[in-house]
C-alpha cells in the first residue's frame, strides 16, 4: 500500500507538472456512476436495523 501509494503519487505529480498522460502507470478513465446509488440511504437504513435487531436478539438470548 504504502510504496504503490509512493509510486501513485509521483506519477501523478509527473503528470500535473508535465500535462503528459503517458507519465501515468494506467490511462484516464471517465467515473462510470454506481448502478444503485440513488438507493444509497433506503439499503443502508435497511442492513442498519438488521444488524440492530441482531445485536438485541443475541443479548435476549444471553441473559
Amino acid at each position: 500500500g504504502v510504496a504503490l501509494q509512493s509510486a501513485m503519487g509521483r506519477a501523478i505529480a509527473d503528470h500535473i507538472a508535465t500535462g503528459d498522460a503517458m507519465a501515468l502507470p494506467l490511462p484516464p478513465t471517465p467515473v462510470a456512476p454506481l448502478p444503485v446509488h440513488g438507493l444509497n440511504q433506503l439499503y443502508l437504513a435497511a442492513f442498519i436495523n438488521w444488524y440492530r435487531l441482531r445485536d438485541r436478539l443475541d443479548a435476549a438470548r444471553a441473559s
